[in-house]
């Protein structure tokens, strides 16, 4: 009897082994910044910063961690392109910037932010550029990681940009 419980615990520790390995290959690991520390890395990197406002009880922030920022794609060109920050809008952790303390939940309200998921992008002279609420499926995305990381923001609003990669995509026989 203890023999087959041996055998079997030790079957279900390879097989929980195997599962979660599984599960995880998939996805890409994001380092992401205190706030203040990346708002001071936008200076010396001289990429813009996206600002990821999260909860640790949001449902649709774990589903934009899984599958958005998990797509390979999306996260090789936010690691490249960008300076990441996490900020979880009910935290009273402190950071100083701008020479005064403020808590991750103040960053929040100066940023507007009434709901989570939401990113919100900081350029490189520290100005804020635009912010998107809710979860973004990673097709979506990585249109607004292109707006950004193209300067495109400085000559065309979203919008306007979204109409000239639909022009772009589409197909030369249905123009």
């Amino acid at each position: 009897m203890f023999k087959f419980l041996r055998s079997m615990t030790g079957f279900l520790v390879v097989y929980y082994l195997c599962v979660t390995t599984l599960a995880f290959a998939g996805t890409q690991t994001i380092e992401w910044l205190k706030f203040d520390e990346g708002y001071n890395k936008v200076f010396s990197d001289k990429k813009p910063m996206m600002v990821y406002f999260n909860t640790k009880a949001c449902g649709w922030c774990r589903k934009m961690e899984s599958n958005t920022f998990g797509d390979p794609a999306i996260a090789n060109t936010m690691k490249e392109k960008f300076v990441l920050s996490n900020v979880d809008l009910r935290s009273f952790k402190e950071i100083k910037w701008k020479g005064e303390t403020f808590t991750e939940r103040d960053i929040a309200q100066i940023f507007q932010i009434v709901g989570v998921p939401c990113v919100a992008f900081v350029d490189t002279v520290g100005q804020f550029i635009i912010k998107i609420p809710g979860y973004i499926p990673p097709e979506n995305f990585q249109y607004i990681l292109k707006y950004v990381s193209g300067y495109w923001y400085e000559d065309l609003t979203f919008e306007e940009f979204m109409k000239t990669e639909e022009m772009l995509n589409a197909d030369p026989i249905k123009r």
